[in-house]
C-alpha cells in the first residue's frame, strides 16, 4: 500500500512544480529599432539561455518564480544587464535594446575588408614586389627577392649544348645571362618569371640545363609564343 501512495505524492509534487513554472520572451535590438539575431539571451544563475533568430526573438522556459538577473550581449555591442521578477506560471514579455560598441564595430568592419595576405609565389616576381621595392634595375629586384634564381643548379657542361648560363629572356625574346637584367627598367616590368631546367627547354628547347629567367613587360603579347 505505501508504494502506490508515495509514486503518487511524487507525481503531485512534479505536477506543481512545472505548473509553477514560467516563461520568457522578446525581442533583442539596437538603438536605431534594427533587429539583432545572433544576440545571446541568458540567466546565468540559472544556466538557461537562448540566441535570438533572424527577427531578433527568443524565449526562456521552464523559469522559476524569483529574482533572477539577466544577461544580453552580442559581439560589437555593449553589455546590458537587467533584473526581472519572475511570478508563478507567468509569461512575461521583455525587450532589450543594445548599444553598439563603435570600437569594437569598427574593428570587425576593418577586419572584415582587409585583404587576405596573398602568398608569394616561387616562380613569380610580381610588379607590385618590384614598384614596393624602389629597385634600381630587375637584376637588383631578383637578388633581393628570389636570389636563388641567380645561382645555376645542376647544371652540367655536357647537357643541352654546354651552357651552364641561366639565360634571361625580356618578352620571350632571349637578351642575354643574368647580368642582362641589369639594363632592364624595373618600371615597364609586369612580372619576372623563373623556369627550371626543365620548364626552360620546354619552353625555349635545348640549351638551358640552368633553368631560365623570363621578364614580361607591356610589349609581352607582341613576341608571345602561339
Amino acid at each position: 500500500m505505501h508504494r502506490p501512495i508515495t509514486a503518487f505524492a511524487l507525481t503531485v509534487l512534479l505536477a506543481t512544480t512545472a505548473a509553477a513554472q514560467s516563461q520568457m520572451s522578446g525581442t533583442v535590438k539596437d538603438s536605431t529599432g534594427r533587429a539583432l539575431p545572433g544576440a545571446q539571451v541568458s540567466i546565468p544563475a540559472l544556466e538557461k539561455g537562448s540566441t535570438t533568430d533572424d527577427s531578433g526573438h527568443y524565449v526562456l522556459r521552464d523559469l522559476p518564480a524569483g529574482s533572477h538577473s539577466m544577461d544580453v550581449k552580442r559581439t560589437g555591442y555593449k553589455l546590458s544587464t537587467a533584473t526581472v521578477e519572475v511570478g508563478d506560471k507567468e509569461t512575461i514579455r521583455r525587450d532589450f535594446v543594445l548599444v553598439a560598441n563603435i570600437a569594437e564595430l569598427e574593428g570587425m568592419t576593418a577586419a572584415a575588408e582587409k585583404p587576405a595576405p596573398v602568398r608569394a609565389s616561387r616562380t613569380v616576381i610580381s610588379a607590385q614586389q618590384i614598384t614596393e621595392g624602389h629597385f634600381d634595375n630587375v637584376y637588383a629586384a631578383v637578388e633581393a627577392l628570389k636570389s636563388a634564381w641567380l645561382k645555376p643548379r645542376g647544371a652540367t657542361s655536357l647537357s643541352g649544348g654546354g651552357s651552364d648560363k641561366i639565360w634571361v629572356y625580356l618578352d620571350n625574346v632571349r637578351v642575354g645571362d643574368t647580368e642582362a637584367l641589369r639594363d632592364i627598367n624595373p618600371r615597364e616590368v609586369l612580372a619576372v618569371r623563373f623556369f627550371d631546367a626543365a620548364a626552360a627547354q620546354a619552353r625555349y628547347g635545348s640549351g638551358h640545363p640552368a633553368g631560365a629567367i623570363m621578364v614580361e613587360t607591356a610589349g609581352y603579347n607582341k613576341n608571345k609564343s602561339p
